[in-house]
């Protein structure tokens, strides 16, 4: 079993993906806020898992991705993305 997850998002002006997000086993989700809207955004994720205070990293997941939209409905919250773990 895993001991938690990271989260990495594309980077246009890094050329790749950077981690945005280190969670642990308990919180199989993660809450995006603070993103432009009518934006693409692509995600990616792997496992970690802590043997003998070393972290050992499992393979990158294939990118998904979430799109924001303009707001013309206030029970639409335009401008997060939510990235769950399948476990």
């Amino acid at each position: 079993d895993a001991d938690g997850y990271i989260i990495y998002r594309y980077k246009k002006a890094s050329n790749g993906y950077v981690e945005v997000k280190r969670l642990d086993n308990d919180k199989a989700y993660w809450i995006n806020k603070g993103l432009k809207r009518n934006t693409v955004y692509k995600y990616k994720i792997r496992a970690y898992k802590n043997v003998d205070g070393q972290i050992n990293l499992g393979e990158l997941s294939y990118w998904v991705s979430g799109k924001t939209y303009n707001r013309h409905n206030k029970k639409i919250n335009a401008k997060t993305v939510k990235v769950e773990a399948n476990k």
